[in-house]
């Protein structure tokens, strides 16, 4: 299939072992391998960094299309063999039968993508700077759709939600809700009593940034402190009451143009959520042909541009919603008018 306003010959490479095709020279053309991979390598890492879903949750491969995953189902129990303690009382009796079984679920990736621009003056003007900051600025991009894709089932450049995804669920899904009361130990051992009296695990905390402050003020009914803070302050994780706390813009969703939904934090069990990539992160550069941008197309080879696209297939599966605690920040109190 040839390209966008692609001329003849464009029969693209159909074995990708061999140069079968024949087409014009384009970088769209190219696979990832062909790209710098001091680029694409890179990106893989440092979206690790910076995403807040990758440090949590847990990596699984990926297809195109229907990823299955097996889950819990019927566990197997044992019981007593025989009447009694004696050999007499054991031997020869008939032993208990148990059943066991599993669930599967299902779910299918989407691809992230963006395309940014820059003149070709500014592109020639100190190469190697660039294409770290590229670099550095395409991982963030990616790291923060993963985010809001797995906690919020959104979209960062329009704050919509995402197409397609109601098998994958989303952790803010979960119906397990409490106010923040200013007692943030009060509130970490409601949700944590509401987790253990429904059987889930509580393995760490998710929390937005602006919580910090009440972390380092917290006691413990005798008075003592329950946080414990990094040496480093920077360091994207803490801990309380023993348990991790990781921070990120996801929790309360307020990345790129989406609104904050007004959650401070996540508790729960993290094991719940899986991801994974169905192909490496492709980044490719064009400086001919046009895009669209708001309806109007932009030739870049005539307007001496040249555009960058970044994009990957990704899937994820929030197992369970209800393994997980939200914590909202109170509404605001009614203030009624004064009176005129």
């Amino acid at each position: 299939m040839a390209f966008e306003n692609e001329i003849a010959p464009n029969e693209p490479t159909t074995n990708h072992a061999i140069a079968d095709g024949r087409h014009q020279l384009r970088m769209a053309h190219l696979q990832s391998h062909d790209v710098p991979r001091e680029i694409v390598s890179d990106i893989f890492r440092e979206a690790q960094e910076s995403s807040l879903v990758l440090r949590v949750g847990r990596r699984i491969p990926v297809g195109y299309g229907e990823t299955i995953i097996r889950v819990d189902g019927v566990e197997p129990e044992v019981g007593q063999v025989g009447v009694g303690t004696r050999p007499e009382d054991r031997e020869g009796y008939t032993k208990p039968v148990s059943g066991v079984s599993w669930g599967h679920k299902s779910f299918g990736p989407i691809k992230l993508a963006t395309i940014v621009t820059a003149s070709a003056e500014w592109e020639r003007t100190d190469p190697l700077p660039f294409y770290r900051d590229l670099q550095s600025k395409m991982s963030r991009a990616i790291g923060r759709g993963v985010d809001l894709a797995v906690f919020h089932n959104r979209r960062p450049d329009t704050g919509a939600p995402l197409l397609g995804t109601e098998l994958n669920s989303y952790v803010n899904a979960t119906p397990n809700r409490i106010w923040l009361s200013g007692d943030i130990y009060t509130d970490i051992m409601t949700g944590y009593t509401m987790l253990a009296e429904s059987d889930k695990d509580l393995t760490q905390f998710a929390a937005d940034e602006r919580v910090r402050p009440q972390f380092i003020s917290a006691r413990d009914h005798n008075g003592n402190q329950v946080f414990q803070s990094r040496l480093n302050l920077a360091d994207p994780f803490d801990s309380i009451a023993g348990l991790t706390v990781e921070y990120g813009k996801a929790v309360p969703g307020r990345i790129g143009t989406s609104r904050d939904t007004g959650v401070r934090m996540f508790a729960g069990d993290f094991k719940q959520i899986v991801y994974g990539y169905a192909d490496q992160i492709t980044l490719k550069r064009t400086d001919v042909g046009s895009i669209e941008v708001d309806g109007q197309q932009i030739n870049l080879w005539q307007t001496n541009q040249v555009a960058y696209l970044v994009e990957v297939t990704f899937g994820w599966l929030v197992n369970d919603p209800n393994a997980f605690i939200a914590y909202d920040m109170a509404p605001l109190p009614h203030v009624a008018p004064a009176a005129a």
